[in-house]
């Protein structure tokens, strides 16, 4: 069970307190810059108590081997701060489970965390899970876009009491049971724009699409977006049609027409041939996002149907991002592909994309799927993360030719797991991950990992 020490090194103006799991943790013999016959030492983000950060000399004497401390760094000696303990393995608290009262008959899944700079509220868009009101029997599972927020870094989560997209049912114009139609609203990415004008710093992205009779249909769908100067003010914007891809229907186009479209007028983009030919056969899912000053960034699930092969790819709109407009918008590349999660061991490629940053560093965390020897295909198995080497030539860093892991979180062995969110400050809760549990009413399920990167 990880605990939460607090000590200090030897200053008296200096102390430390381990709110989180430590990155890593190890000893070594280092005689020459310690007088200690081992040293050990793990790896934190730290809180410090000092007003700076300061360094200075182990002794006033000029020794050949001078030691210089550097007090409130990510790294805390801790042999060489006067503790005779022995080492200790650590390992996160075990994961929470996030509920909200009255929210989601079936659950909660699909989390996107992000921060409001100005007062420093953490704040989290997530997919609510309920039965079609219309065609309960038929749509069994229905998908509403809600808000959540944090005011203590992750360790506590309200739901905001609003839905921000709601389902809608439709009868469509055919035999039954194809006539029970319910417009979803799935996967939704909460990010804030800092290069964005006052009134679009908060936008939201998610996947838009058509249940018939329990079956999801693509071709009716788009990935949409809604902006707003606050989280809030994301549940009365209007929906943009923004990106559409390969085999989409134009029949969508007509609000309430043949397919019963919420929302009238073409996709803004097709991107399937406005930016390059390597979307020529993508259909779109799951995008995921990462906002600097400069440039708004996408991550997308591309369903390559000319090979047959699963993408992650990346998009990006210069700031103030313009986002209605294709020439706005530049192709940077894949960042994976199908092979690369052959390389991990799982079969069918990567999904559900998201971006964060964490000190200086961009990263990249996907879901591995795999369909050989699962429940059913597609079987979400968990999250990995790379860092981007260099993010506007969609590079991640590589060992050799393989993209190299920086970490993972997985839910429980054997289960339906993945769809991660993180954010650096959400020191409460870590990397938050989906999972579906079958045996219970509320099988879509939120847990708090407590895994920190």
């Amino acid at each position: 069970m990880f605990q939460l020490p607090e000590g200090g090194c030897p200053r008296d103006d200096v102390s430390h307190c381990i709110k989180v799991q430590p990155i890593d943790a190890g000893y070594c013999y280092c005689r020459r810059s310690s007088a200690a016959p081992a040293l050990a030492w793990l790896t934190v983000p730290v809180h410090g108590s000092a007003a700076s950060k300061t360094t200075w000399r182990s002794s006033p004497q000029e020794l050949k081997n001078t030691v210089l401390f550097w007090a409130c760094s990510v790294i805390l000696l801790l042999g060489g701060c006067g503790s005779g303990s022995g080492g200790s393995t650590f390992a996160p608290p075990p994961s929470e489970r996030m509920t909200f009262a009255g929210v989601g008959a079936h659950g909660i899944f699909d989390p996107s965390i992000t921060q409001d700079p100005g007062n420093g509220r953490l704040w989290m868009s997530y997919s609510a899970v309920d039965p079609s009101v219309s065609w309960p029997a038929q749509n069994y599972d229905v998908v509403a876009t809600r808000l959540a927020y944090s005011d203590d870094n992750g360790g506590t989560w309200n739901d905001s009491g609003f839905a921000v997209n709601d389902f809608l049912d439709v009868t469509l114009p055919l035999a039954a049971p194809n006539d029970a139609g319910t417009w979803v609203n799935e996967v939704s990415q909460l990010i804030h724009d800092p290069g964005a004008v006052a009134t679009e710093r908060w936008k939201l992205l998610w996947h838009h699409y058509l249940l018939i009779d329990g079956s999801r249909r693509f071709e009716h769908g788009w990935i949409a977006m809604k902006v707003a100067s606050t989280p809030e003010g994301l549940a009365a914007a209007p929906e943009m049609k923004l990106f559409a891809g390969y085999l989409y229907d134009s029949s969508n186009d007509t609000a309430g027409g043949t397919s019963g479209s919420p929302v009238g007028g073409a996709p803004l983009i097709r991107l399937d041939t406005a930016l390059d030919p390597a979307l020529n056969t993508c259909v779109f899912t799951e995008p995921g996002t990462y906002a600097s000053s400069g440039a708004l960034y996408v991550s997308l699930q591309c369903e390559h149907l000319a090979d047959s092969d699963r993408l992650i790819v990346l998009l990006k709109c210069a700031s103030p991002c313009n986002a209605g407009s294709a020439v706005s918008w530049s192709y940077l590349g894949t960042v994976l592909r199908r092979s690369d999660a052959i390389a991990l061991g799982f079969d069918s490629g990567f999904a559900a994309s998201g971006m964060f940053t964490s000190g200086a560093g961009v990263y990249l965390v996907v879901t591995p799927v795999q369909t050989g020897g699962m429940l059913f295909p597609d079987y979400y198995s968990g999250c990995r993360v790379f860092r981007f080497e260099n993010i506007d030539t969609a590079l991640l860093r590589k060992t050799g030719s393989q993209p190299a892991l920086t970490g993972s979180v997985d839910g429980t062995p054997g289960s339906f797991n993945g769809a991660c969110s993180f954010h650096a400050l959400a020191t409460g809760s870590g990397m938050l991950y989906s999972e579906l549990n079958t045996s219970v009413t509320e099988r879509f399920q939120i847990f708090m990992s407590h895994t920190h990167f």
